[in-house]
């Protein structure tokens, strides 16, 4: 999805990505793509695409509810993407007809850190709010994570493209699939995990908030970022999976001491609890949030 890795360098991003596809039992199975990226604070990406043929329809009411299209848009902090496609017969042609879409969402951001003695080893605290829904064998995938820029972590050569593109070792992180019943977050793989009512079905909708928490080192810089992405398969008819409600970095929670500098310069909505809340922060991560209810089910 024209998705740039993190180099070693300090680099912010937002990246926005596109993709529709329509085959005809192996006629006109070309594909069309669209995206954009910038580097710019306070700028969103958008990238769009649609794709015709899908069913007669299609030739004569192209857009969001026939053929193939998804759309992105990217923010610094803020994912959006949707995919829908339709698979059926064109009555013009008398062909099978299947079409694919995929989006992605993706932004990177470089936070220097600067701590207190007194506040080494506190905890600061990420709270993301994920928001969508899937039908017909559709898919969503969502992660977002902190890396440690001073530690390099390159794959092999066998090893598969990783979801967020940074080469650099995780310390904290957030992981969702709408095929799967949990999200798992990081530090204390494959725990905790956070069940997800619908995940697993072919139908299904979430609205949870996550949080990840990390202890920074002063002078380190670390990457923040997240990445969403949507899919259609081709295999049912109306799939979609619309995540344009958003997945976004909600609060940025520091303790008393402890400040940050994003190489992007967006401003993000930073809080400094209580002392007295600041206990109430277990280490590792929490998740609260209940999936909403099966309100997009379709029929058959």
């Amino acid at each position: 999805m024209g998705l740039t890795p993190a180099s070693a360098s300090a680099i912010s991003l937002i990246d926005s990505g596109t993709s529709a596809e329509s085959q005809e039992e192996g006629e006109d199975s070309g594909g069309d793509l669209d995206g954009d990226q910038t580097d710019q604070a306070g700028v969103s990406v958008t990238g769009g695409t649609f794709r015709c043929p899908g069913t007669a329809l299609c030739d004569f009411l192209p857009g969001e509810s026939h053929g193939a299209f998804a759309s992105a848009e990217t923010s610094f902090g803020s994912n959006r993407a949707s995919a829908f496609s339709e698979s059926g017969r064109d009555l013009n042609q008398e062909n099978d007809v299947r079409d694919r879409a995929a989006a992605s969402s993706f932004w990177e951001d470089d936070w220097t850190f600067s701590v207190s003695p007194s506040a080494a080893g506190k905890l600061v605290s990420l709270e993301f709010h994920f928001d969508g829904s899937w039908s017909n064998g559709a898919t969503a995938q969502f992660e977002a994570g902190v890396f440690d820029a001073s530690i390099t972590d390159i794959p092999g050569i066998e090893d598969p493209p990783r979801f967020l593109p940074i080469f650099f070792d995780q310390i904290a992180g957030v992981h969702f699939d709408s095929s799967e019943q949990f999200m798992f977050v990081v530090p204390g793989f494959p725990g905790p995990i956070v069940p997800i009512e619908d995940g697993g079905q072919p139908d299904g909708a979430v609205d949870i908030t996550v949080t990840i928490q990390f202890v920074p080192t002063a002078g380190h810089t670390y990457i923040v970022g997240s990445r969403l992405f949507t899919q259609t398969h081709g295999e049912e008819h109306n799939e979609s999976a619309d995540f344009d409600s958003t997945a976004e970095l909600t609060r940025v929670i520091v303790p008393d001491g402890v400040t940050f500098t994003p190489s992007s310069g967006f401003a993000w909505n930073v809080e400094v609890p209580e002392p007295a809340a600041g206990v109430l922060l277990a280490f590792g991560a929490a998740a609260t949030g209940a999936a909403r209810a099966r309100s997009l089910r379709k029929a058959a």
